[in-house]
């Protein structure tokens, strides 16, 4: 199912939109991406010779109208009351070919996404939580982005773009007694998604291993 990444298909056109001729294939892709995002769930990524187990991961995907992707959000700043913030030169990274870092924010909101797929599609997984070699989580239940790059020393620019060594392990980590749970994605210290205008603001693409 990790390959499956490269299936996954840029649908907007040249103004942020979904054409008529593609709206069918708008649920199929973001089925196809919850369906990558959860192969990913158990997989370990390789940080500077350390190996840290995906556990929270939420689902960003610009390629299909996700107002809240940053990559779109710097695309098509007119389609918000305010100007986006978000540097167009750092979000292009966002469609780089995957999967490689891309980071974003500064202090406490600086985070870390995983982008996936082909070069051109604008979709990635941001990291919310991580388990370490000792099955220990680095953050909290609901997931600390930021503390979670600090425990896995991923701060640094230098990590930005970068390819992402990962490793298949979901089989031997699901025999451990985890399940799934599936949740709108996190805002405002709560799993209640966005409150702007997109038919995916209310969608459950956040991911998360727990233990049964």
């Amino acid at each position: 199912m990790l390959e499956k990444q490269y299936e996954l298909m840029q649908l907007i056109n040249i103004d942020g939109d979904v054409p008529s001729c593609k709206k069918e294939d708008v649920e199929k892709q973001e089925a196809l991406a919850l369906d990558v995002m959860e192969s990913f769930l158990g997989c370990t990524i390789r940080v500077h010779g350390q190996d840290f187990i995906l556990t929270s991961l939420e689902l960003y995907y610009g390629g299909i109208g996700d107002m809240a992707h940053d990559w779109y959000r710097s695309s098509y700043a007119e389609k918000y009351p305010t100007k986006s913030r978000h540097s167009a030169g750092n979000t292009r990274a966002q469609i780089s070919e995957g999967p490689l870092f891309y980071f974003n924010g500064n202090g406490l909101r600086r985070r870390c996404d995983l982008v996936v797929g082909n070069a051109g599609v604008a979709v990635s997984f941001l990291i919310r939580n991580v388990l370490d070699k000792d099955l220990i989580p680095l953050g909290t239940k609901n997931g600390q982005p930021n503390v979670v790059l600090k425990r896995m020393g991923l701060l640094s620019d230098s990590n930005h773009g970068k390819p992402v060594e990962i490793i298949d392990t979901r089989d031997a980590v699901l025999k451990g007694g985890y399940t799934i749970n599936k949740r709108k994605r996190y805002s405002s210290g709560k799993f209640e998604g966005f409150d702007y205008d997109c038919p995916f603001a209310q969608k459950a693409w956040n991911f998360s291993l727990e233990l049964d």
